[in-house]
């Protein structure tokens, strides 16, 4: 008997083969895939542990009333530990130096801006360069009419404290004086920004264009928005927040030059008014 002949489908074979080839084509492309991302990680975890890489000097510029081992204390203090007990802080892979920089701003009020870089090469380095707030006058809050049981700070010239002061009086600095009822602390902004460039502008236009020295300059005075610059020849010049202090001063020297040539027993000039300028003497 002849035996049955078995027919092999020569379709069933070619999709096996070419299943085979897609698949062998797929585990090439992961291998190609996963043999650098492998070795980027064996890096990176090696890494993480390598001493060469831990921040091993800080260094600063631009201290001068902050001390240098006190800027260099706050980062070394943030530079201390692991992460987990594991990753070291100190890696310059995780220094993060707008944190620094962060803590910095809120720990020494006296410094007005921090910037913390690498220094790349081995091992790293960090190095904090800040520029600390100069003052331009003193800032007193008082609780009376006599301007006494002052609490004084050094003000800077967007209004923000930035450290104690003594009770100066005099021709030495300016004092910005308010009978606010509020308590001020170090790092307040006491007068807004705005407000306080002006201010300081004024006292300083006043005293090169008239040779008269600006001692104290009293917010809300009177009213809130009022400002009078008191001068050392004991008159006062009267101006109001929001107003045109170019268009104020422009007045204030036209009538000292014109109308006022003998300040004795002169009381104030006001210069609230963008058109007209009112002054009075004291009476003899």
């Amino acid at each position: 008997m002849l035996g049955k002949n078995k027919t092999v489908k020569k379709g069933s074979i070619l999709a096996k083969n070419r299943s085979r080839q897609k698949q062998q084509r797929i585990r090439n492309i992961l291998l190609r895939i996963a043999l650098p991302i492998g070795g980027i990680l064996v890096f990176l975890g090696a890494a993480v542990f390598l001493p060469y890489l831990r921040v091993a000097n800080i260094t600063t510029e631009g201290t001068s009333t902050v001390p240098d081992e006190l800027v260099r204390g706050i980062a070394e203090e943030m530079l201390k530990g692991t992460f987990g007990g594991m990753v070291p802080r100190s890696n310059i892979l995780f220094v993060r130096p707008e944190s620094i920089a962060n803590r910095l701003l809120e720990t020494y009020p006296d410094i007005a801006s921090a910037h913390v870089s690498y220094i790349l090469q081995i091992p790293p380095e960090l190095h904090i360069t800040i520029e600390e707030r100069t003052h331009v006058g003193i800032f007193c809050a008082v609780e009376n009419e006599e301007y006494n049981n002052e609490a004084c700070f050094y003000i800077d010239g967007n209004g923000v404290l930035f450290a104690e002061a003594p009770n100066l009086r005099g021709h030495v600095v300016t004092r910005f004086i308010t009978k606010q009822g509020r308590r001020f602390s170090l790092g307040d902004e006491a007068i807004s920004a705005d407000d306080m460039h002006v201010l300081d502008a004024m006292v300083r236009i006043i005293e090169e264009k008239t040779l008269i020295r600006v001692e104290e300059v009293r917010i809300d005075a009177s009213y809130e928005g009022e400002r009078v610059f008191h001068t050392n020849e004991g008159w006062d010049i009267i101006f109001e927040a929001g107003e045109d202090s170019t268009r104020g001063l422009e007045n204030l020297f036209l009538v000292l030059e014109e109308h006022i040539t003998n300040h004795d027993n002169l009381s104030y000039i006001d210069i609230r008014l963008p058109q007209k300028v009112f002054f009075k003497y004291n009476d003899k």
